[in-house]
């Protein structure tokens, strides 16, 4: 893109009159004859006025800091942002080991390098290296604690965890960062154009003509270079000393992310389902067949522990295996009595892990690869340029970008990418506006029709694969089917969120998306050849997907596939062990427990004994009055509880149901998945819904409240469901 274009697409609208006047100062170059004078006049007014901007705002800037300082300071008991040391002033305490209470009391002191900001600086490259030390809790902290079990622990407790920060300090940390990244940033540009317009005078006047010499000694004198270097360590500082504060990035959107929510043991939900357990254990409900009757009792047990989220839904998974060998829930085939309970563990421990948990195993290094290398914001970015001054087209494109990533990355983990690289965006739009609502909730919808696109593209997916076992579908004829419900899907839900929240009526221009600062990129930065293999590698991994009926004589299951990603990435150090250690394997327990659940309800013939039961209420009705019947059931229970979970419930369920009609079985799944991942009438039923929801402004008020979601997500919904009915013919001819 030529700079001209690039300097109206990424500079600040608010400082629009500031930077260099690139396009005038080429036609002055260009024009013939050549005005010297005039050139000279417009080339040092203009660089008057970007020093003049540069200067203010960094005065601001620090004024701001120091302030914020001294609020700190203020507002602990312990000095947080301390200078009590003469050596060097700038020593910024992080955490500290108390040990009251001990025979001996001493405390660690650590030194990390932290760069110095130093307006006065004539020598960008210069750096003095202040320190960060530990220092100790406040005695008085611990003994409030000494009494209880954890006090121990409290030894160690960060420093930071006791303060309690506001929100507002936050939203001052965010604000005082994201004008330092913001002055970088306008420097970086200036420095960029003033460059540019040297190469074009040498370029049409020659080395020696006396307009270059003079811009030559001006700009060498010019204090700009300075201005963009003491920014770039002010953020720097800023985000390690955030970092320490609210043990979070600087940049990270929300307070909690959706992915770590605390998990805390809800007592009264948890005697709701032993109170569930206990009344399907005595009452009669199957009595002809004492396994299916335990295993409706295991059964309502662990949905509710699912629904009401008493536990965390992969440590529920995981008292699967246990109480269906206490409560004898498997026959053994041979006798007809209960499986011993060696033979018993063996099975249901052995059905844990198949090739759906390598499957997606290998999506989520991909996404872990992605987002390592900062690809993600790539494409944010790209996606601004050539649409950030057309907002309504703009949302379109973030919608069409979650769906990608959704695809790609699975749309667990796709909101958290794209919302991380649209915060700067989203807080720098008016409030009260409904951009940000729109932007939120396009994002969610999204990322929920994305994960209808393939078969590791959301969890219910991957159930949908594991229910139909030796039937399950092939990538290409998933994608082929799914894609004109998702491209309907997100076609609608453009034209519904700019019909219902009007958000772009008074906004002409997005803001760009604002990446980390300088150094902290410089530090980070992959080097080109691991880009490209984390780009090769998935579009190989994709087309091989893609193409499974094709290669699938050489490969065999799909699975197969996925471990080239996740053997290159790791063998080759684009990822390592921790990236390893840190992938969300709670998805894949929580896929294991779904297996578990299957595995008990088919053994134990609950799901026949189901089936019969509605095929009494469906006998003498057409195959498409079932299916009907079935998704409007389907669509009505994942409309309140989590799509992963209803998937793992109902599925086998469906297909159950199916098999009295033969060759239906894929198609019954297949449309009941869709319609699983089409429901997002409320926030709860889908993860990426609850990371719209949980996405504050600086003041850390939500944007979102359970009630936005309520109208467009049942239309969506509704629609979702149309779209599904309308697909049974042509994917039972499909697959057929």
């Amino acid at each position: 893109m030529p700079f001209d274009k690039r300097l109206k697409v990424e500079m600040e609208p608010q400082w629009s009159g500031m930077y260099i006047h690139f396009a005038r100062l080429k036609r002055l170059i260009r024009a013939d004859p050549f005005d010297e004078d005039a050139f000279l006049t417009c080339f040092e007014e203009n660089l008057t006025t970007i020093l003049g901007h540069c200067e203010t705002t960094a005065l601001d800037l620090h004024r701001m800091y120091d302030e914020l300082k001294s609020a700190i300071r203020d507002s602990t008991r312990s000095p947080l942002l301390c200078a009590s040391d003469t050596r060097n002033p700038r020593h910024v305490p992080l955490l500290s080991i108390d040990t009251a209470g001990s025979p001996m009391s001493t405390s660690t002191e650590v030194e990390f390098p932290v760069p110095e900001v130093n307006l006065s600086e004539r020598n960008p490259k210069s750096e003095r290296t202040p320190t960060l030390r530990y220092i100790d809790i406040p005695r008085s902290t611990i003994l409030r604690f000494r009494d209880s079990w954890w006090a121990t622990l409290m030894r160690f407790k960060p420093v930071h965890d006791s303060i309690s920060p506001d929100h507002s300090m936050r939203r001052a940390y965010r604000q005082v960062y994201r004008l330092a990244v913001k002055l970088f940033q306008f420097a970086e540009l200036n420095i960029e154009g003033l460059e540019k317009i040297q190469a074009s005078l040498k370029k049409y006047h020659g080395e020696n003509c006396n307009a270059q010499l003079r811009i030559r000694r001006i700009y060498d004198r010019n204090k700009l270079w300075n201005y963009r270097t003491d920014a770039n360590h002010l953020a720097k500082l800023m985000r390690v000393e955030y970092s320490s504060i609210f043990k979070t990035d600087v940049g990270t959107f929300t307070e909690t992310s959706s992915g770590q929510l605390k998990w805390e043991l809800r007592v009264d939900f948890l005697l709701l389902a032993l109170g569930v357990l206990f009344t399907l254990w005595f009452t009669p409900i199957f009595q002809s067949n004492g396994f299916a009757h335990r295993c409706a009792a295991l059964m309502g047990f662990i949905v509710s522990l699912w629904v009401t989220e008493a536990m965390p839904y992969f440590c529920t998974a995981m008292l699967i295996p246990f109480l269906a060998v206490v409560m004898r829930v498997l026959p053994d085939p041979s006798t007809g009595l209960a499986l011993k309970a060696d033979e018993c563990s063996t099975l249901l421990l052995g059905s844990m892990f198949n090739h759906v948990q390598i499957l997606v195993l290998g999506g989520l290094t991909m996404s872990k690869a992605i987002t390592k290398h900062g690809l993600e914001y790539s494409i944010a970015l790209w996606i601004h340029r050539i649409s950030g001054h057309r907002p309504n087209i703009y949302l379109l494109n973030v919608m069409v970008a979650g769906v990608f990533f959704s695809a790609v990355v699975s749309n667990v983990a796709a909101p958290v990418l794209l919302l991380g690289v649209l915060q700067e965006t989203i807080w720098a739009l008016p409030t009260n506006s409904g951009a940000q609502e729109a932007l939120l909730l396009g994002l969610a919808f999204a990322c929920n029709l994305g994960g209808m696109l393939n078969p590791i593209a959301s969890p219910q997916n991957a159930v949908a694969q594991s229910v139909l076992g030796d039937h399950e579908i092939s990538f290409l004829l998933w994608i082929t089917l799914s894609a004109p419900v998702v491209v309907i899907g997100v076609l609608f839900c453009w034209v519904l969120l700019i019909m219902w929240w009007k958000p772009f009526a008074s906004i002409e221009y997005v803001p760009a998306p604002s990446g980390p600062d300088g150094e902290y990129m410089r530090n980070h930065r992959a080097s080109i050849w691991e880009k490209r293999i984390v780009i090769v590698v998935c579009g190989i991994t994709l087309l091989l997907w893609v193409l499974q009926p094709i290669d699938a004589p050489i490969f065999g299951n799909p699975a197969i596939i996925a471990l080239i990603p996740i053997v290159i990435f790791f063998g080759t150090g684009v990822l390592t062990k921790v990236d390893f250690n840190s992938l969300s394997w709670h998805l894949l327990f929580l896929l294991a427990g779904g297996n578990m659940i299957g595995l008990c309800t088919r053994q134990s013939s609950l799901l026949s004994n189901i089936a019969d039961s509605f095929q009494v209420l469906l006998d003498a009705r057409s195959v498409v009055t079932i299916f009907l019947i079935t998704m409007g059931f389907i669509v009505l229970i994942t409309s309140f509880i989590s799509h992963t979970v209803a998937a793992i419930i109902l599925l086998p369920l469906v297909r159950q149901i199916a098999l009295r009609e033969k060759g239906s079985q894929e198609v019954f799944v297949f449309c009941a998945v869709l319609i699983c991942s089409g429901a997002m009438a409320l926030p709860i039923t889908s993860f990426p819904n609850v990371n719209s929801l949980l996405a504050e402004d600086e003041s850390g008020k939500p944007y979102l409240v359970s009630r936005n979601y309520i109208i467009p997500g049942a239309i969506m919904t509704l629609v979702t469901f149309a779209l599904c009915i309308l697909l049974y013919p042509i994917a039972k001819a499909l697959i057929s």
